[in-house]
């Protein structure tokens, strides 16, 4: 005990941040994240100051033969870590605005709040998505599907480099331009190949997006999911959307007119002419007066009030499906699943995203994301509060993936996985050609594994 105390003094002497130990009053804090049915139990905790913090870190792991699990901002599903160290980078969260370049650079600790507050004041925006409590680089390492995507591809496609920190101890950067495999690996897998500490993205310009939902009644569900279908056919790339099929809980966080309601509603963002956007709202509104309309011309500084996500710690299980043709089985099978005939649903959102427009057009070369071609990605996401409504959750979603089985993708959109589904099935993220790719790459730059609460990509010589 005597010389881990010792080693760990040497460690502290080198770094800026803090190291914690079970016994030490912030520990508990320090560890959770904002899953809070995420049960994290490393043996230490490194809070991060600075990329060399990062690096001093994973040299020390690497002399006493410790794994690593790489927390950023904690709102990222990953598999509970077990002994070992954990590495925190919240508190690097430095951005920097470049506004003739119209590029933005972003620290691992950053959220998109901040990214988005600066960029907004040159009139630009980044490429977050339904959230900006959310950490800017762990979200892009997983693709990045927003509110501009259709318009401007996902987060990943507009990033120009990755700093990382590999099991080596070396800083790296991995460039879009340099044709770099390791660039093409942390563009989608990026959480098992070392800690990534920055990165620079491209910023679009919008400033003002038409936005907001149309809200109808559950019992409007079937027909609005007919018409919603319809409806994206005709949608121009300006237009990212998302049908989604609600049961929200009687809780404060809930707004008041939702709270303890079964409902169906259209949401997404314009980014284009005002008054083109409303017309193209205006045609399911013709459709039928929804019971709440918040569709308006909005600063994209305000774009979480499309999803309204919380941003307070909740436990919940997320999990996702893709698929290219929602007929008349596929609508019966999601419809079932979320609202159930009778008594309590397990599901608290079933969220059918849009694809196409420069989501599927972006070089398929420069990165490892395995969905561009689907045409909906649909999300998943269930209130757990203990093992209990976990199983049952889980028993309602494989329900569904059985009943489907001859209808779903193969793929998945990996930022709307969590846990030992993630981790445990890469099969279901990438192709076997691309996890081939991805084991060689492993190999060369993390031959040991030290970051195996990444994703679970095995090494192939």
């Amino acid at each position: 005990m005597e010389n881990i105390r010792i080693e760990l003094h040497r460690l502290q002497s080198k770094i800026k941040g803090k190291i914690l130990l079970p016994e030490d009053k912030d520990f508990d804090s320090a560890r959770a994240t904002w899953d809070v049915a995420t049960d994290h139990r490393p043996a230490l905790i490194v809070l991060a100051a600075n990329a060399k913090d990062v690096i001093e870190t994973i040299k020390f792991a690497g002399e006493v033969g410790q794994k690593v699990t790489v927390i950023s901002t904690g709102h990222g599903p990953t598999r509970p870590a077990s002994g070992g160290i954990m590495l925190r980078l919240s508190g690097m969260d430095a951005v920097r605005i470049d506004k003739e370049a119209r590029t933005a650079y972003v620290e691992a600790g950053a959220k998109w709040s901040k990214v988005l507050e600066m960029a907004a004041v040159y009139g630009l925006a980044p490429l977050m998505g339904s959230s900006s409590d959310v950490g800017a680089v762990g979200y892009t390492l997983g693709g990045g599907l927003g509110w501009l995507a259709r318009k401007y591809g996902l987060s990943l496609d507009n990033v120009n480099y990755f700093d990382i920190v590999t099991s080596d101890a070396e800083l790296k950067r991995a460039e879009r331009d340099s044709c770099d495999d390791l660039f093409w690996a942390l563009s989608g897998a990026g959480s098992a190949f070392g800690v990534v500490v920055s990165m620079e993205i491209r910023l679009v310009p919008e400033n003002i997006v038409y936005a907001g939902n149309l809200v109808y009644g559950h019992e409007d569900a079937k027909m609005l999911l007919d018409k919603y279908i319809e409806w994206t056919e005709e949608l121009p790339d300006e237009m990212s959307s998302a049908m989604v099929l609600a049961n929200f809980p009687d809780l404060p966080i809930v707004p008041e007119p939702l709270r303890g309601k079964s409902v169906a509603m259209v949401r997404g963002c314009f980014a284009g002419n005002i008054e083109d956007g409303e017309r193209i709202v205006n045609k399911l509104r013709e459709w039928r007066e929804p019971i709440l309309d918040m569709w308006s011309k909005i600063p994209f500084s305000m774009a979480d009030t499309i999803s309204n996500d919380p941003k307070e710690p909740i436990p919940v299980s997320v999990t996702n499906v893709t698929i290219d043709e929602l007929n008349e089985k596929a609508k019966a099978a999601l419809l079932k699943m979320t609202y159930r005939d009778e008594g309590y649903s397990p599901i608290l959102f079933t969220e059918i995203y849009h694809m196409g427009g420069s989501i599927a057009s972006s070089d398929r070369s420069e990165s490892v994301f395995a969905v561009r071609d689907a045409k909906y990605v649909v999300k998943i996401m269930g209130l757990v509060l203990g093992d209990g409504s976990r199983d049952f959750f889980s028993a309602a979603v494989t329900g569904l993936k059985d009943e489907l089985k001859d209808e779903l993708n193969s793929e998945v959109y990996p930022n709307f996985l969590e846990g030992l589904e993630k981790f445990n099935h890469p099969g279901r993220l990438y192709p076997v050609d691309t996890l081939e790719k991805l084991g060689r790459i492993k190999v060369r730059f993390d031959p040991d594994n030290m970051f195996e609460n990444g994703l679970e990509i095995g090494p192939v010589q």
